[in-house]
């Protein structure tokens, strides 16, 4: 285990968020069940009350696990120095690798989660009589479970943590020797000549994507949006995330470091710390082009439908501004 500043904030941020989830969960299970059992309308609202006081604590420990993940990346960084070999955050993942991947699929995955439960909470919340409370509560087991467990294995991450007596392998081994950069990426596809592909499908993908949201935006504002549409939007979102990875692996992020060989994504953030910015942008972008889809197949309620409609376009709204800059920012520095 190895204790600096960095540390201790992840540690202090995993108690107080385990400690807030679990709380929070077990009260809003405990009142779940004397609202289904209780007999009238006044000692079923007043459960219902107590459940979205459990819910404004779940809220805010959700907010907490929020932060986590580019907490998680700060805390790999303050480790580089005391691995030996490593010189960025890569050299700190081979320490434990099986198990630093699994949390770095794991944190994007909770942060879907519990950003779809919050935005579903606040439209519950909207709604005189709360018709959502149920859907919640299926909801919050999916997303409360990937939030403990990102969590849980953080902290067990920080506590069993310890530099190798030996040197690691480093980002240069992999992203810049082998060819391709990596053994997963197909060399005939990845290989120079096939290049301008990528590029211009990354172009493609984004500008499709950005200009799909747009003409959906200009539907009349009283009509919804189809759930087919919404599934093209996820669908498309979801291929230009993996077409833009690649991307920024063979072109662009060596572009925006000067160094046309160097293919590490880490020393990427590291080297040019406003790509935080591009990839943070883009990566909102994509979330919020997917939660729509998510929050029509939860929230279909006669009273939800006004505000669903509303909330759809301001999700789609927020993914046109935060796609259309990150990919204008990606181009111009690039």
């Amino acid at each position: 285990m190895i204790l600096n500043t960095f540390s201790l904030i992840s540690l202090f941020v995993g108690f107080i968020s385990l400690f807030l989830m679990a709380a929070a969960v077990l009260s809003a299970l405990h009142f779940y069940r004397q609202m289904r059992s209780v007999e009238g309308a006044d000692n079923k609202f007043r459960a219902k009350d107590r459940i979205h006081l459990s819910f404004l604590l779940l809220a805010t420990a959700f907010l907490i696990r929020l932060a986590s993940w580019p907490l998680f990346y700060i805390l790999l960084q303050s480790y580089i120095p005391l691995v030996p070999g490593a010189m960025c955050i890569y050299g700190a993942t081979r320490v434990m690798p099986a198990f630093t991947a699994f949390l770095q699929i794991l944190k994007p995955l909770a942060f879907f989660l519990i950003g779809g439960w919050l935005i579903l909470y606040r439209l519950d919340l909207s709604l005189n009589t709360h018709p959502l409370t149920q859907k919640i509560i299926r909801f919050l087991a999916v997303a409360s479970a990937a939030a403990i467990i990102d969590g849980a294995a953080e902290l067990l991450f920080i506590l069993i943590f310890s530099p190798p007596g030996v040197t690691v392998t480093c980002c240069t081994a992999v992203a810049d020797i082998r060819v391709p950069s990596s053994i997963l990426r197909p060399a005939a596809f990845f290989a120079a000549p096939h290049l301008p592909v990528l590029i211009a499908s990354y172009h493609g993908f984004n500008i499709g994507l950005i200009a799909l949201i747009g003409l959906l935006l200009l539907r009349k504002s009283f009509r919804a949006i189809p759930r087919s549409l919404l599934a093209l939007v996820a669908f498309v979102a979801s291929i230009s995330s993996v077409v833009t990875y690649a991307a920024y692996r063979e072109h662009l992020g060596p572009k925006l470091m000067n160094l046309p060989d160097h293919h590490c994504l880490y020393c990427l953030l590291q080297y040019r710390p406003i790509s935080a910015v591009i990839l943070g942008l883009f990566i909102l972008g994509v979330f919020s082009a997917i939660w729509p889809l998510l929050l029509n197949q939860l929230a279909k309620s006669d009273e939800a439908a006004e505000r669903l409609s509303s909330l759809t376009r301001n999700l789609l709204k927020w993914a046109l501004v935060c796609l259309s800059i990150s990919w204008l920012m990606a181009t111009a520095l690039s």
